[in-house]
């Protein structure tokens, strides 16, 4: 397993395109993006999964301890970009967004739209 550059098209992956050879059922793939921010402010995110998910907000410079859990979906999902809305704080600066999401079958991806 490797990182490596995409594409979000609209905000999206689907990884089963991007991973074509990863299998079908019970895999997992991570993402990671990041927001630069000109000063502290509060912002919203619309995030989906499919089929599960797990969103870290960690802000740039903290400790790995400091990064802390904004969203879970511990079941079965059918992606859509605002499956959930959630309130942040961003800190001035980068801000980085981990994504992971575990597939059961079928569609394999996740959303994040930050307004």
């Amino acid at each position: 397993a490797r990182w490596r550059p995409v594409s979000a098209q609209n905000g999206c992956l689907d990884f089963k395109a991007l991973l074509p050879n990863s299998g079908e059922q019970n895999v997992i793939a991570y993402a990671r993006t990041s927001v630069l921010s000109a000063e502290d402010r509060s912002a919203t995110l619309r995030i989906g999964s499919n089929d599960q998910g797990r969103v870290w907000l960690w802000p740039h410079g903290a400790e790995p301890s400091d990064a802390h859990t904004i969203f879970i979906n511990k079941g079965g999902a059918m992606m859509g970009a605002d499956e959930q809305i959630v309130k942040v704080a961003l800190k001035k600066g980068l801000n980085h967004f981990f994504v992971k999401t575990i597939n059961i079958g079928a569609r394999w991806g996740a959303c994040l739209h930050i307004d």
